[in-house]
Formats: C-alpha cells, sequence, structure tokens
C-alpha cells in the first residue's frame, strides 16, 4: 500500500515539472517573438531629422541646409539697409524614428520661418550709441526726436561745467537706423522718455495725448537700460521746468544719464577766435609762345594781403585737436606774383651768323657809344663796345649761339662772359650774376647773366662788345637796326 503510494507521488511531481518546464520554453519563445518583432519593427522604420526654432516643430526635414536657405531667403526679403541682427531662430535639430517620412517643403519652412517673425518681431528703428542699442520705436520721427533732445541734454550738461567753451561736439557715433526687434522688449513711449530724462512732465502728457489721438500703438524697446518705476523717480535736479514754457530746460548731469544708459560720453568742447593774419600773395604763370621753353620772365612782384581769421577751435581733454576757419573778413586784398613762362621751341645751341639784341628790346639805351676815349675808363684808349642801360637783375641773353670761352671776373670788365661763334666772338660785362659756365653750349637768346655794376663801373650797364677774327668792330654793324 506504501509502495502504490509513493508510486503516485513521483508520477504526480513528474508532471508538474513537465508543466513548469513546458511554461517556461513558451515563455522564452514569446519574449523571442516579441523581440523579433521589435527588431523588425524598428528596422522598417526610417531615421529622419525634426527641425524646431524656439522649442516649436517646423516638422521633418530633408536637410539641415534646407533650413539655413530658407533663413537666408527669409532675410534677405528685407532692404539692405534693415539690421536683423535681433532676430534670433534659434534652431535645433532632433533625430526621431517615422513610418512615412513625409518632409516638410522650402517654401513651408520659408513661410513657418515669416510667420515667427511676424508673430515675435516689430519692424522698428533703433537708436544706438557706439554700436550698443538703447532703445527702438516703431516711429522713426518720435525715435529721432528723443535722440535729438538726449544729445542736447547731455551737451548742456557738459556745457555748464567747461569753462570758455561755446559748445559741445559729442565724438560718440549716435544713430537711428531700421531694425527688426523683438516684441517681448517693447514698452511704451513714456518709459522710453522717462528713461532718456529728456522732458518735463508737461511735454511727456502732450507726447502720450497725441499717441492716444492716433491709434495708441506707438511703442519702445529698451535694450538693457533698466525701466524707471515712475516719472516721481527721476533724480532731484536733473530736470528743471521753465516757467513760461513746458518744454524741459536741460540741467541734468549727464554723468548720470550716461550711467544709466551704461554708455560712456565722449565729447569735444568748440570754441572760436578770431586774429589778423597776413595772407601769401599766390604764383601766377602765364604761357608765352614768343618766349623759349627755357624762359620765365617776372611780370608782377605780387603783394601780401591781410585778412581777420575767425576759427573754430576743437579741444580734447584740454588739448586742442583741431583748427578751422570758419570765417575771413578781408582787409587787404593780396595780389598775385605773375610770371611769364616761355613755350617757343629752344633753337640748336650752334652759331647762325647774325646777331640779336642782348637784352630786351622793350627799352634800348645807349649810354656810351663805341671808338669814344674816355680817359677816366679807357686810358689813352678808346672804348671798345657800347653801354646799354638797365635795372640791376636784368637778364642778359647770348647775341648769338655758340660755345662759352670765358665765364668769371676779369680786369675792369668785372664779371664778364665771352662767347666763341666761330670767326666771331661777344663780351658781355660788368655782369652781377654769371648763369653759364665755360665750355657750355649756348643758343641765340639764351639768358648767360643778370646785368650788374661789377669792375670799373660807374651804374648798373651792360659792355657789349663784337670782335671778328680778333679784330675789334663796332656792334651796331652787326645788330639789328632799331625802329
Amino acid at each position: 500500500m506504501e509502495n502504490s503510494c509513493e508510486t503516485d507521488n513521483i508520477s504526480e511531481n513528474k508532471q508538474k515539472g513537465s508543466v513548469s518546464l513546458f511554461l517556461k520554453y513558451l515563455a522564452a519563445l514569446i519574449l523571442a517573438v516579441a523581440a523579433a518583432f521589435h527588431i523588425y519593427s524598428v528596422c522598417a522604420k526610417n531615421i529622419s531629422v525634426l527641425a524646431s526654432v524656439n522649442g516649436k516643430k517646423i516638422g521633418i526635414v530633408n536637410s539641415i541646409s534646407d533650413v539655413e536657405s530658407a533663413i537666408l531667403s527669409v532675410k534677405s526679403g528685407y532692404s539692405g539697409n534693415t539690421d536683423l541682427s535681433d532676430v534670433d531662430f534659434n534652431v535645433t535639430y532632433k533625430l526621431v524614428l517615422t513610418d512615412k517620412p513625409s518632409a516638410v517643403s522650402k517654401a513651408d519652412i520659408r513661410s513657418f520661418l515669416s510667420d515667427y517673425i511676424d508673430q515675435n518681431y516689430e519692424d522698428a528703428y533703433a537708436l544706438s550709441v557706439d554700436g550698443k542699442i538703447i532703445a527702438a520705436c516703431p516711429d522713426e520721427y518720435e525715435l529721432r526726436l528723443a535722440a535729438s533732445l538726449m544729445k542736447s541734454k547731455i551737451c548742456e550738461s557738459i556745457l555748464s561745467e567747461e569753462d570758455g567753451a561755446e559748445y559741445i561736439k559729442l565724438n560718440n557715433d549716435i544713430k537711428v537706423y531700421r531694425l527688426i526687434c523683438r516684441k517681448d522688449r517693447l514698452v511704451g513711449i513714456d518709459e522710453l522718455y522717462d528713461m532718456l530724462q529728456i522732458t518735463s512732465n508737461s511735454f511727456k502728457n502732450n507726447i502720450s495725448s497725441k499717441a492716444e489721438e492716433t491709434d495708441g500703438m506707438r511703442v519702445s524697446a529698451l535694450y538693457g537700460a533698466g525701466k524707471p518705476s515712475s516719472v516721481n523717480n527721476i533724480d532731484s535736479g536733473l530736470l528743471k521746468t521753465d516757467k513760461d514754457s513746458s518744454v524741459a530746460v536741460f540741467s541734468a548731469i549727464s554723468s548720470s544719464l550716461a550711467a544709466r544708459l551704461n554708455i560712456d560720453i565722449n565729447y569735444c568742447t568748440v570754441k572760436t577766435e578770431s586774429y589778423s593774419e597776413i595772407v601769401q600773395y599766390r604764383t601766377e604763370y602765364i604761357e608765352d609762345d614768343e618766349l623759349y621753353a627755357d624762359r620765365l620772365i617776372l611780370e608782377n612782384e605780387g603783394a601780401d594781403g591781410l585778412s581777420e581769421f575767425t576759427y573754430e577751435i576743437t579741444l580734447f581733454e584740454g588739448t586742442e585737436v583741431s583748427r578751422e576757419v570758419i570765417d575771413e573778413k578781408v582787409i587787404i586784398e593780396p595780389v598775385n606774383r605773375v610770371y611769364r613762362i616761355g613755350t617757343k621751341p629752344i633753337p640748336d645751341a650752334v652759331p647762325t651768323g647774325t646777331f640779336i639784341w642782348p637784352i630786351n628790346t622793350d627799352f634800348i639805351k645807349i649810354t656810351s657809344v663805341f671808338g669814344i676815349n674816355r680817359p677816366e675808363f679807357d686810358g689813352g684808349s678808346y672804348h671798345y663796345g657800347i653801354d646799354l642801360a638797365g635795372r640791376r637783375g636784368d637778364p642778359v641773353y647770348a647775341a648769338d649761339g655758340g660755345t662759352v670761352k670765358f665765364a668769371g671776373k676779369y680786369s675792369s670788365y668785372g664779371l664778364l662772359v665771352i662767347i666763341d661763334h666761330g670767326n666771331k666772338l661777344s663780351y658781355y660785362g660788368h655782369l652781377d650774376k654769371i648763369l653759364v659756365k665755360a665750355g657750355d653750349k649756348v643758343y641765340q637768346g639764351q639768358p648767360v647773366g643778370l646785368m650788374g655794376d661789377t669792375g670799373v663801373a660807374t651804374g648798373v650797364h651792360l659792355h657789349f662788345e663784337i670782335r671778328v677774327n680778333g679784330y675789334i668792330v663796332n656792334p651796331l654793324s652787326y645788330l639789328p637796326k632799331l625802329s
């Protein structure tokens, strides 16, 4: 009986073990099937790129370059002078699994970005100081007015502290330009004027009422400058209203405003001064086709003038940096110095066989003729040439082309030039200055010296003589006849 019971227990235990083993195998099989199905499902999906702008989903895109090109396209739709530096799409990308990817078209991406700008940004005008944006406003006129009043306030404040300055010139780069700015930075116009501390209460109230009379939509954007809690919080003494006017009298300390706007004020002081000064004459050159190209004749000496000049003097930290004439009152007009400059082609430096007068023919005066005896000068001999009157420094010309045989000081001739013309020689004595040297080739009419009174002479003149084949001859026999 006991053996029968043991046999039944063994049989029952075997049965239970078989069921347990079967269940384990079944569970493993189910897990394997589930894993295989999951792997199949994953493999059947596609890896796609999900693009978002500031957390807002654009959708599945074909490539990142599609989004970047759409951004460039949207921005290029604005005029070239519009500042888009405040526009930040903050695009993010995420890899996701999709069944049947349906990518957003480029046109839809551009439309999304344009809508994003319309919803979050405002077309406005920015006021910047040295590249730092202070405020922006949809109304360009309003912002330019605010900028002008701000500059006036700063200049008035500085001027009250600068002795001797007539006005202030700001060096800061203050600009008003078009800007696409974020709407969440927009505040009312009153806050803008409070921040800049540029109007009295009544003037601000006039501005506010005018805004209400239009459409109440004029707003300004403040960029990190701090929003004052109320008009009454403006520092005491910064604003003073004239009793007879609603316009503010600017008496604020500029450093306080600069600190509030977080900018550095850079300026120069400007004053004016007047002086009487000599005005130098100018030199004028007139071309003359009757003069050789190397000839220059003084026509008019010229004279200086006198004027009273008013200067605008700019100083930086007390040191003069520029001086500009802003007015001139002529007391005495200057007279130009005038030269006649030759343009006539220069002839060859060779003898022509004929002679010309060695001085200007406009005025010929012979003071001593050939062949006379002057005991005080010539002793027992006679005058070898002719004497021609003139002024000290008058040019003396070569009577014919040739070669300079002598140029220097010689006996009673003083400074002397002798020119060899082949079988003839010409002498030029008593010169004040010699313009050539021995061996020079000269052309007929070339200046060889300046008239003077060196050597034995009673006054300024030119001693001129001609020698032919070694014989002294009368120059008048070889010179052109005078009319």
